[in-house]
């Protein structure tokens, strides 16, 4: 069993302390531009609550990460935690968002920014929300691997005793386990759907190719492509019934 020194103790306990007070400060920050932005219905309050510029925007991740960025260049106490820690990015949101550039970025990095126009492309079925997908060689149970049985079995557990504290902590079975854990992974994959999609703030185009090829990451832009029929992401076909005047075939 290993056990930290002194030292070590103390540097995980200020880094500890580091990580506490920034995220308290993030989150008193994006609480207080929430509170500027509401009142009473009969009264509008001018001591309870911070008033923050109408102009002022919303603190988000890039945002705060380029105010820490700055904070630290005069803060010992935070410049005593690693940037890594901190999550910090040297990156601030200017980047990403340059009038007349054309930025391609991943549905993660994309929280918290937005642009007039947004294109996502690939929308197939098997990318979002994807399938599980075994390699023959690692095959455990049928369709399972080893490894992924157990992600599965855990993860599963984990959620049953979340959603009812008073369940037994049961390692499920397998097959139970696999099923439960390829839903939970469904329902992250459209909740990450739904932040792209709500990055456009005048046009939104969606799109899913006819044909494609097995794995997008093994295409060589030098070779000639085997392509195969694909089945667009579930989520297209119900816009397209929902908003017929915005779909083109």
């Amino acid at each position: 069993m290993l056990e930290p020194t002194s030292k070590q103790i103390e540097y995980i306990e200020n880094t500890l302390d580091v990580c506490r007070s920034v995220w308290n400060f993030a989150l008193a920050h994006r609480k207080d531009w929430c509170k500027s932005r509401k009142s009473s219905v009969n009264a509008c309050s001018i001591d309870k609550e911070y008033i923050i510029s109408v102009d002022e925007p919303f603190p988000n991740y890039h945002r705060q990460a380029k105010l820490l960025t700055e904070a630290k260049k005069n803060n010992d106490f935070l410049k005593s935690a690693n940037a890594q820690v901190l999550q910090e990015e040297e990156d601030s949101e200017e980047r990403y968002t340059k009038p007349n550039q054309l930025t391609i970025i991943t549905m993660h990095k994309a929280k918290g920014l937005d642009w007039d126009y947004v294109f996502l492309p690939f929308l197939h079925e098997d990318v979002l929300p994807g399938k599980p997908w075994v390699p023959t060689a690692a095959k455990f149970l049928g369709d399972f691997a080893l490894s992924e049985v157990a992600r599965a079995q855990i993860r599963a557990a984990v959620h049953r005793q979340y959603m009812n504290e008073e369940m037994v902590n049961k390692i499920p079975e397998p097959e139970t386990a696999w099923n439960e854990a390829a839903q939970l992974k469904k329902a992250e994959e459209y909740r990450l759907l739904y932040v792209a999609m709500t990055r456009a703030k005048r046009l939104l185009w969606m799109s899913a190719a006819h044909l494609g090829p097995f794995r997008w990451n093994i295409v060589q832009g030098n070779e000639t492509m085997n392509l195969q029929t694909k089945m667009p992401c579930p989520v297209i076909p119900i816009l397209k019934a929902e908003f017929p005047q915005s779909m083109m075939s």
